[in-house]
């Protein structure tokens, strides 16, 4: 198996860019729904990654015995390179050679787990947990084995021994916040994600954002999961972004993923836009014309959903904006039947109308022209007639749009009304206007000398 196929980077990728393939896929392959999938882009991320701080394991004492020694080095350096297989079978050869070495033995758990062999690496780390049942790191070990094994309940509960001994590196507490979202234990999920974000000592390296951004995300999800206001999350989110702006350029995608689902949660607003004030400015110093346009259109795509979402504007105002957002749907018939929709709620729209100056400036500026007509005009059943005119020519191709959903009364002023015969049906489109009669387009001629005459 080639790791960087696995994870589709090529092989000049950093720490950094592993990371953000790993978590991307993640979210695909979860523990739960695809556990092959999940072990697969696990054992690729652990190979091609080198932890250097706590997940690189226990201080394990070295053998005493002749040539012990040479095997260790070997070990050490297949670790370090990632040659996983190679390490496996010296440090097989070591645990053959010097039985009751405790360090061949983790050694050889650790490389059979990442080489695939999860049934003796999960033999193998019980028995570890046997010879130390205190060692956090074997307890750690036998946790990832059983879950790629494919023994969850066991693996949750090696999780929680784990955690109980000490455990706090990055991946682990990470891992284990999922397994908490699957049995499911919100509250203990919670506060692992808080221990991992809320570590005084830390301090987030390039390649660790990515894990930080992640833990963000999974906050946001206990709280949810618990019922509880979103606020406090996003602050701390806000104050992440605020400490590291220098360093979110490689995780800027992924905070735009994050922004993006933060739509979904009550948050002050001031909050919010301080988030898409801090990622702008990142975005701003990007010297890739590509990506300069990618985040623009997605600042823009935020504006859109959060408008969508406020309940302090009428539904016709929001139906205008996705029409305006997508220029697919701007057809004559949409954009009618929206007009028709403000029409209908014309006093409410006005209501609002200061609210959305103020909160959506762009917006109002493509709708400001209709709303001074609709505010200033006298005759407003003039202009509603003629939108009804295109209407009913506009249905004989299209299906019913929103304003006979919205306002079914409005249905025999749209079709006329029914004049039931013996025989048949006769429809009348409105009321009959006579020659001499006032004009209903408000031209002030004649019907005979204007559309009568059509």
């Amino acid at each position: 198996m080639n790791p960087y196929e696995v994870l589709g980077i090529n092989d000049q990728a950093d720490k950094a860019q592993i990371k953000r393939a790993y978590f991307r896929l993640l979210r695909e392959h979860s523990p739960e729904k695809d556990p092959e999938g999940f072990a697969r882009i696990r054992e690729a991320y652990e190979r091609l990654t080198n932890e250097k701080e706590d997940s690189a394991g226990p201080d394990l004492p070295i053998p005493d015995y002749p040539y012990a020694e040479k095997f260790v080095k070997q070990v050490e350096q297949c670790i370090r390179d990632g040659r996983w297989e190679l390490a496996k079978e010296t440090a097989e050869e070591g645990w053959r050679r010097f039985d009751g070495s405790v360090y061949f033995l983790y050694r050889m758990t650790c490389a059979q787990r990442l080489c695939g062999n999860t049934g003796k690496a999960v033999k193998n780390a019980e028995l570890l947990v046997k010879k130390d049942p205190e060692n956090r790191w074997f307890w750690r070990e036998l946790a990832l084995a059983r879950l790629e094994r494919g023994y969850t309940k066991k693996a949750y509960r090696a999780f929680q021994k784990a955690y109980e001994l000490g455990c706090r590196d990055y991946d682990f507490l990470l891992m284990y916040s999922v397994e908490c979202r699957e049995y499911p234990d919100y509250r203990k999920g919670k506060e692992i994600i808080q221990t991992f974000l809320e570590d005084p000592d830390r301090r987030w390296r390039p390649e660790d954002m990515d894990n930080a951004v992640e833990a963000h995300q999974a906050l946001f999800f206990f709280t949810e999961a618990l019922d509880e206001p979103a606020e406090e999350a996003a602050q701390k989110f806000s104050r992440f972004l605020e400490r590291n702006k220098r360093q979110l350029t490689d995780c800027f995608e992924h905070c735009l993923d994050l922004l993006t689902s933060m739509l979904e949660y009550k948050i002050e607003d001031d909050t919010f836009n301080r988030c898409v004030q801090i990622l702008k400015e990142v975005s701003e110093k990007t010297d890739n014309p590509e990506r300069s346009i990618m985040y623009e259109t997605f600042f823009g795509t935020v504006g859109i959903i959060r408008m969508n979402k406020d309940e302090k504007v009428c539904r016709s105002l929001r139906y205008m904006n996705e029409l305006l957002s997508m220029e697919e749907f701007q057809d004559r018939y949409s954009m009618t039947d929206c007009r028709l929709c403000i029409i209908q709620e014309r006093e409410q729209v006005l209501e609002s109308e200061e609210y959305i100056a103020d909160k959506y400036p762009e917006f109002y500026g493509k709708v400001k022209p209709f709303l001074d007509k609709i505010r200033t005009q006298r005759d407003m059943e003039s202009v509603r007639y003629r939108l009804l005119q295109d209407y009913r020519k506009l249905m004989e191709s299209n299906e019913e749009g929103s304003y006979l959903q919205w306002f079914p009364e409005q249905r025999e002023a749209v079709f006329g009304k029914s004049v039931v015969s013996s025989e048949e049906t006769y429809v009348r489109a409105g009321k009959k206007i006579s020659r001499n009669d006032p004009c209903p387009c408000g031209s002030g001629k004649k019907y005979k000398f204007c559309c009568g005459r059509r």
